[in-house]
């Protein structure tokens, strides 16, 4: 979810996530399927948390930090 949206990658044009076989053949398509069936990490999160909590700041990618994203856990989420 997280690298789709990364790669602006939404459910319209979820075939161009790459396959991948980290578990076994029989699920390379997992990662679009849930793609094409959701969205991206951004589209779930405008859907079902925006209006509650605008994403800003901390609640963004961060594309640009080293060693790469850090993403944070939305406030009072934490158990």
């Amino acid at each position: 979810l997280f690298f789709a949206e990364e790669s602006n990658i939404s459910s319209s044009i979820a075939n161009d996530m790459p396959q991948v076989s980290l578990f076994g053949e029989g699920l390379e398509r997992m990662f679009r399927d849930a793609i094409l069936a959701v969205g991206n990490y951004g589209d779930i999160y405008e859907e079902n948390v925006e209006s509650i909590i605008p994403r800003a700041r901390r609640n963004l990618l961060n594309p640009n930090s080293k060693p790469g994203p850090q993403l944070y856990a939305l406030p009072g989420v934490l158990a």
